[in-house]
């Protein structure tokens, strides 16, 4: 049998009841940076599939791109929390919907994987999944986040990533469309309060009339709320700008935000959660 000149390819043994050796089918390798030894499976019962690890391994240690076994061992589910962690300490006024889309869609189907493993088949297979239930635009946000993670964890010293792959977006229709008139308004509003969604209709109220994104929307929290002077006061970091401004609260929306700061029902910081 061929030996490599630097490092070493050998099988894991396993002794039996009767005391017999059995050579394990597997083939693993060992190397060494800075006078450390590494050992890693190939995966592989293929002798020529573990030389070939062997090899790259030492390319990397010798051009400095080897960052330890870590990236080969790190799940997209943990990227995706260290994004949650990123944007809460950042303090980002899209935190909160972004973690709703991270837990309910990327995590089930992403998580467990390694981010090493990751392929073109794995995003494409996420999208027709997605395609189903949701709008191009809703599927291309949930894969800027996953970018977004792995771009983090590349980014990471020493990095989580050893690549980040290219992630193609499906096709999306800049023009905004599906406007919501006033008469549909007022039947959305009434299905939600006979369906028993209730709290959301204060968020349907002030989103119709402001016309703000859902982001600064959901960001909004009742000190932000200012009834006598009839403003609704953005902070900068939650808008798209990441400028302050300030919404008027008019028509129907002062009667909603009075009876809902008053409802014990929604003692909560933000509007309508």
């Amino acid at each position: 049998m061929r030996r490599p000149k630097l490092g070493s390819i050998y099988q894991r043994t396993k002794r039996q009841p009767d005391g017999n050796v059995l050579a394990l089918p597997t083939w693993w390798v060992k190397y060494y940076r800075n006078g450390r030894p590494f050992r890693e499976s190939s995966g592989s019962e293929d002798y020529a599939e573990a030389e070939r690890l062997l090899k790259r391994r030492q390319g990397e240690i010798v051009t400095g791109r080897f960052a330890g076994l870590e990236p080969e061992r790190v799940t997209v589910g943990q990227l995706l929390q260290d994004l949650i962690d990123d944007y809460r300490l950042q303090e980002r006024g899209s935190a909160r919907m972004s973690e709703q889309r991270i837990r309910k869609h990327l995590i089930p189907a992403f998580g467990a994987l390694r981010a090493a493993q990751l392929s073109s088949t794995h995003f494409k297979g996420y999208k027709l999944r997605r395609k189903k239930d949701a709008a191009n635009a809703t599927v291309n946000r949930e894969l800027e986040l996953l970018l977004r993670a792995l771009k983090l964890g590349y980014e990471r010293e020493p990095p989580l990533v050893l690549r980040v792959p290219r992630i193609e977006m499906l096709p999306e229709q800049n023009v905004r469309e599906g406007i919501l008139e006033h008469e549909s308004y007022l039947k959305l509003r009434e299905v939600m309060l006979s369906e028993g969604y209730p709290r959301y209709c204060l968020l349907l109220v002030v989103g119709y009339h402001v016309g703000t994104r859902e982001g600064e929307l959901l960001s909004i929290q009742w000190p932000q709320v200012d009834l006598r002077a009839n403003e609704i006061r953005l902070k900068a970091p939650t808008t798209k700008t990441k400028k302050a401004r300030v919404l008027p609260i008019y028509g129907e929306m002062k009667s909603w935000l009075e009876i809902d700061r008053k409802s014990t029902r929604l003692n909560s910081s933000h509007l309508g959660i």
